[in-house]
């Protein structure tokens, strides 16, 4: 575990991620059956990764729609951490 958290602190610290303004990191806590939603921007045909990591007490799930509000990506599996890498595109 030590390992990947190293390996999410390198990739946050890097300007490959394609949100505007740069990577970002945030600890919150959400209640259980609960939700939480970000707002963010990425770069069109950058790549965009984004990661939710949990302390291991439930089941995290992580949803992206694009400025539409259609669904572009997701993660359900059934583990405390999330994790979404995808080069955003334009929608014509």
């Amino acid at each position: 575990m030590l390992a990947w958290a190293s390996e999410v602190e390198a990739a946050m610290n890097t300007a490959t991620c394609g949100a505007v303004g740069g990577p970002r990191y945030q600890v919150d806590r959400v209640s259980a059956n609960s939700t939480l939603t970000y707002n963010l921007q990425f770069r069109v045909n950058q790549l965009a990764e984004v990661i939710v990591s949990g302390d291991g007490d439930t089941d995290l799930d992580l949803y992206i729609n694009d400025p539409y509000g259609a669904l572009v990506g997701y993660d359900e599996y059934w583990t405390p951490v999330c994790f979404m890498k995808s080069d955003l595109k334009t929608r014509r």
